[in-house]
């Protein structure tokens, strides 16, 4: 799940107490990814939700490590009850996101095969999903400035 995004689970039923907590998690990491740290009970509420989406996922703990850069044995720490650190948990809400992109469909491509647009998002797609989501959000903002400068460089040289 993308902890901090909308709740993309309208197809499965949850309990209003899980849905509450999910919320509750989602705030959680939103407090942490300001700077804030985190106390135990709160890192475990983060951790026992981080282990329930890896295994609705189908997610390996290997998988997981690859995705997040946490190394497997902290995987597999948490996954025996063990409660990581802040820096830790947000990583792997962020491995857990790049696993749902990972899942969704891919869009329909409705463009020609030659098309300029289509040569770049088939090029620069793929890129971009390997980044993980504050690298997206930073190659987005610097490739939106760059284009910004060409635009206003072609309308000077006229």
């Amino acid at each position: 799940m993308d902890y901090e995004g909308d709740d993309d689970h309208d197809d499965v039923f949850y309990s209003d107490q899980y849905l509450e907590l999910l919320e509750e998690v989602r705030e959680l990491l939103r407090h942490a990814r300001r700077g804030n740290r985190l106390d135990m009970e709160d890192r475990r509420a983060v951790a026992g939700v981080v282990r329930g989406d890896r295994v609705e996922l189908n997610l390996t703990q290997r998988r997981l490590s690859e995705l997040s850069g946490v190394p497997l044995r902290t995987i597999k720490h948490m996954d025996a009850g063990g409660v990581p650190q802040t820096a830790t948990l947000l990583a792997l809400a962020d491995g857990i996101a790049s696993a749902r992109r990972e899942l969704q469909p891919k869009p329909v491509v409705t463009r020609e095969p030659g098309d300029p647009l289509q040569m770049f998002m088939e090029t620069v797609g793929p890129m971009y999903l390997e980044l993980s989501p504050q690298a997206q959000g930073q190659a987005l903002r610097q490739f939106i400035l760059w284009m910004n400068e060409e635009i206003s460089k072609e309308k000077g040289g006229e």
